[in-house]
């Protein structure tokens, strides 16, 4: 299956969501849109392209017909537009899990700050990494095959804090492009955070990324993280409502 041209071909409708790579499990391609459900990552993801909110409701209908199993779709647009389609989506039955936001670097600074604590994640430290991951977040977490490739790529910079030799956070940074930056994730153990770790791996993360000629970032944060908001603010990051996007689950329905 050629996932390029079936990315070119979600282009051609007014509303999709399409991205990344994708491990295809189903391809459906109705008259009114294109839907492509695979793996990214531990989740299980339709990827889609509509010309109107009511067909991406029949293709879901369709879909869950014929997948036995538990996947998520997201909706991304304006604020204003995320928060009218998902009224329409709830209406189905589709259960809301996230609401995620986009924050902006335009200009990366370097930072002097203590680097103690901060290394490089290691090939030897990748189960104990996915533990960790699993404990702070229950979505969109990495897969082992996905590390060990990121790991031997110059385009990914994965960084562990550690004390007494455990992880007790991490970054995952990805390079795209001449000069722009993906934060993927971070995150710090609870009993941990308020400590400054987050800021420590935030920063360390920024110099390592400035210092492979990176001067732009960005992220998603979920929308009421409050804390985590108030992070990125202090260090750069400008919030754009017009990049908002939400996850809906669709759980298989039980017999019985």
């Amino acid at each position: 299956m050629d996932l390029s041209s079936i990315y070119k071909k979600a282009q051609n409708y007014k509303i999709h969501f399409f991205y990344g790579e994708i491990d295809v499990i189903a391809y459906f391609e109705f008259s009114d849109g294109i839907f492509l459900l695979g793996k990214t990552g531990e989740e299980t993801e339709l990827l889609w392209g509509v010309n109107k909110i009511s067909a991406l409701i029949k293709g879901l209908k369709v879909i869950k017909k014929r997948y036995k199993g538990e996947f998520i779709f997201r909706y991304a647009g304006s604020i204003n537009d995320v928060i009218d389609k998902k009224k329409i989506i709830n209406r189905y039955g589709y259960t809301l899990e996230k609401t995620h936001i986009a924050y902006f670097c335009q200009q990366i600074k370097g930072f002097d700050i203590d680097s103690d604590g901060i290394f490089n994640l290691q090939k030897n430290e990748i189960d104990e990494f996915l533990k960790v991951e699993k404990l702070l977040f229950t979505e969109f977490n990495n897969t082992k095959a996905e590390l060990i490739t990121w790991l031997n790529d110059e385009d990914y910079i994965i960084l562990t804090y550690k004390a007494d030799n455990q992880i007790l956070g991490f970054i995952v940074i990805n390079v795209y492009g001449k000069s722009n930056c993906f934060i993927r994730n971070i995150g710090v153990i609870n009993s941990k955070r308020q400590q400054g770790i987050g800021t420590k791996l935030l920063l360390s993360g920024l110099n390592k990324a400035l210092d492979k000629g990176i001067n732009k970032a960005m992220l998603w944060v979920e929308i009421n993280n409050i804390g985590a908001r108030k992070l990125y603010e202090k260090f750069g990051f400008i919030k754009d409502e017009n990049e908002v996007e939400v996850v809906f689950k669709v759980v298989e329905e039980k017999k019985g």
